[in-house]
């Protein structure tokens, strides 16, 4: 055979078989089951499925359909760098990429249908809930026009459900101070005001001993003690956040009068007109949802509140430069507090109290009219002190030491007495311009007579004006009395 024959026949042939494959039909291939129903997401995983005409076009178009689930603010630019850069990331996961990964996501199936001859390739994928969640908040952060408001919210709202209302409403706190100043304020403002309402609505604060009782300069046996509990499950909230706001006497000295203040072995306990100054104190709850707190030993005789309200937002608050929002988020939360009492009490009206004070001129030399004792002596009759004036010569007992005095009271009253206050007043500024002003001031103290414990030191001063020096004179003593006695009234243990 010829070579053209040859070359005829084997191009017949190849025409032939041509004509044979393009008779060949392709069977069809349906879609996968679940790209017609996929599964539902869940409350811990979002499902995801794309498909498109090549495998990486799918991969491309699982991408898309992530960044479309997120929530990232009206003014971001799908063009933002930090957007591009993560779908670019899923976009090689989905694809099967070697050393591609997102955190969160996974392929969980892969499939190619056919028909009339065309392919279709299918991806199926989840993504972990928690971390799809912790993404969008920090793309959200990150992108410029970002609004980390929605996805804070709805990490709240899976806090909520999970029963971690103490990081949930710290989110609605971030929500409004990362949101500030944008866009996005006003509705973050508004969603998170109603949310902290819901959430302050199911806690209780429930005082479990309060009304706890001392002497006065003594200190608290047992502390009063609050549960914050969660009314929707019942238990208490641990980690809570809470203001504790009292009243204290400050150590350092300030308040009417002057000097240093005294008290059970000179520690100051016994400075009562000072005024009282408000004290704030941070603190978190324990396991079981309890808070105690032992208030300072008491200086005066009384009862004092402690209110403990709820301060989940205290940590974002910068003095000065809160968001109104956020001031908001902490007025609802100070809606839900306790309110706990605690007493002083004092036996000092029933203790036998004998009282020498010794008035002298700006020289130093007694004056003889004892009036400063008169004004305290009255006082004390007026608060039932069970009380009398010690009879002495001025001048030999100021010459005497301590325990000298203390020895003589005892031997010359025989029991009667079981504390004595002892002191002297002076004249330390005298005018007669206009009308006489005078000024005294006074040192008194307070001991035991069975131990010589002081119980109380202090020195005031007083002015006073009169027509005459007699009358102004007699006035400021006797007014310097007075003063001292409410001052012990109060104070004394």
């Amino acid at each position: 055979m010829t070579a053209g024959k040859l070359f005829a026949r084997l191009g017949a042939a190849a025409v032939g078989l041509f004509v044979v494959a393009s008779c060949v039909t392709v069977p069809s291939l349906p879609p996968p089951e679940w790209s017609e129903s996929p599964p539902p997401d869940t409350y811990n995983r979002l499902t995801f499925v794309s498909s498109a005409d090549s495998r990486r076009s799918a991969a491309q178009e699982m991408a898309g359909a992530v960044t479309r689930r997120l929530e990232l603010g009206s003014e971001v630019e799908d063009d933002a760098a930090a957007l591009v850069e993560f779908r670019q990331r899923l976009a090689a996961a989905a694809a099967g990429e070697l050393g591609a990964n997102v955190n969160g996501f996974t392929v969980a199936d892969r499939a190619v249908s056919r028909e009339e001859g065309e392919a279709t390739h299918w991806i199926s994928a989840t993504y972990d809930r928690e971390e799809f969640e912790e993404t969008e908040l920090a793309l959200a952060r990150e992108v410029a026009g970002g609004n980390p408001g929605p996805p804070l919210l709805r990490r709240a709202a899976r806090r909520i459900e999970a029963g971690e209302v103490v990081s949930a409403m710290r989110d609605y706190g971030l929500a409004v101070v990362e949101t500030a100043d944008t866009p996005y304020a006003s509705e973050v403002r508004e969603s998170t005001a109603q949310r902290t309402r819901n959430v302050v609505d199911r806690i209780e604060m429930v005082v479990e001993r309060g009304g706890i009782r001392t002497r006065v300069g003594e200190s608290f046996d047992e502390p009063l003690v609050v549960q914050v509990r969660d009314a929707a499950i019942g238990a208490g909230i641990a980690g809570m956040p809470v203001l504790m706001t009292y009243r204290e006497i400050p150590d350092d000295g300030a308040g009417s009068g002057s000097g240093a203040g005294g008290g059970r072995g000179g520690d100051g306990a016994a400075v009562a007109t000072r005024s009282h100054e408000t004290r704030r104190l941070y603190r978190q709850t324990e396991e079981d949802g309890r808070i105690s707190f032992t208030p300072p030993a008491p200086r005066v005789r009384g009862s004092e509140q402690l209110e403990i309200t709820l301060a989940p937002f205290f940590d974002l608050v910068t003095p000065g430069n809160e968001p109104a929002g956020l001031m908001q988020l902490v007025d609802i939360a100070r809606d839900r507090s306790a309110t706990l009492e605690y007493t002083a009490f004092s036996r000092a009206a029933q203790i036998p109290t004998g009282v020498f004070i010794v008035d002298t001129d700006i020289a130093g030399n007694p004056t003889g009219t004892m009036a400063t004792q008169q004004g305290l002596l009255s006082g004390f009759t007026q608060n039932g002190f069970s009380t009398g004036a010690l009879r002495f010569e001025p001048r030999r007992f100021l010459a005497l030491g301590e325990s000298d005095r203390i020895s003589l009271i005892r031997q010359r009253f025989d029991g009667n007495y079981e504390r004595a206050v002892l002191g002297t007043a002076s004249i330390t500024e005298f005018d007669e311009e206009n009308s006489v002003s005078v000024v005294v001031g006074g040192e008194l103290r307070v001991l035991e007579l069975e131990t010589g414990e002081e119980l109380y030191r202090r020195t005031m001063t007083q002015r006073s004006r009169g027509n005459t020096a007699s009358s102004a004179i007699s006035a400021a003593f006797r007014s310097l009395g007075a003063k001292f006695a409410a001052d012990l009234v109060r104070t004394l243990p």
